[in-house]
């Protein structure tokens, strides 16, 4: 409701991710900014970052891709209230709580934005008291491999993100913002490409929405990542009930 006032007053319209709470909501968002020509946006940082630059950069020395693993799992402080027999609200079902709205968005929009809408969407989720989503797997499937992503708000994990090809494997220290990529060749040695970036990388979201803003791009590419990844969230959503 906040996003179409300020659409209907002609305002370029920012919105921390995820952008609404279904594609439907979202869709209907587009229709109304072009209609008042103006620009709607998700602010989903990673895909921004110099280090999902470098990830294209370096994705072709795979191969075929075959394989792809994207992982987060930040175990939130938060948990301890739900253990504790409280709702806070990022485990709030009512408030769209749950990993996969907080955490999981981030590597699937890492997917979709290296290699587009999947084929097929299947996976679990792990409830827990409040009624949301603690964890869960997504599985999406592509033409010759699959992808499984994972998210957790309720364990944690350092392990890295993987791109696996017939020629090389790629690893990605954090989906978030990559820092450190190692490139293994099938029978060469680790290449290690380090990657320099701001701390804070949600300047690079702003810097996209500006440009966006001033005409220098086109959103619709952006705009329609956000929409596929609604979607696999509400396919998600669907399959664990």
């Amino acid at each position: 409701a906040q996003a179409r006032a300020a659409i209907d007053l002609g305002l370029h319209v920012f919105l921390e991710k995820p952008a609404t709470t279904t594609s439907t909501e979202f869709a209907d968002l587009l229709e109304l900014a072009a209609a008042r020509g103006v620009i709607v946006f998700e602010g989903m940082r990673n895909v921004y970052d110099p280090g999902m630059a470098a990830v294209r950069a370096v994705l072709p020395r795979v191969g075929v891709v075959r394989r792809v693993s994207l992982a987060l799992c930040q175990r939130s402080a938060r948990y301890d209230l739900v253990l504790r027999g409280e709702t806070p609200n990022i485990f709030d079902p009512a408030l769209a709580g749950g990993a996969l709205f907080d955490l999981g968005v981030y590597p699937l929009s890492a997917a979709v934005d290296l290699f587009g809408n999947p084929d097929a969407v299947t996976g679990a989720t792990v409830p827990i008291a409040t009624g949301a989503d603690g964890a869960g797997t997504a599985l999406l499937t592509y033409p010759g491999f699959v992808a499984d992503i994972g998210f957790s708000k309720i364990t944690a994990s350092s392990r890295a993100s993987e791109i696996q090809g017939e020629s090389g494997t790629l690893t990605i220290d954090r989906i978030t913002d990559p820092r450190l990529l190692v490139f293994t060749p099938v029978g060469g040695e680790p290449e290690e490409h380090r990657i320099e970036g701001d701390e804070n990388n949600m300047i690079y979201e702003v810097a996209r929405f500006a440009a966006l803003v001033r005409g220098d791009a086109d959103a619709t590419p952006d705009q329609q990542r956000t929409l596929t990844v609604l979607r696999i969230v509400e396919e998600l959503h669907r399959i664990s009930g």
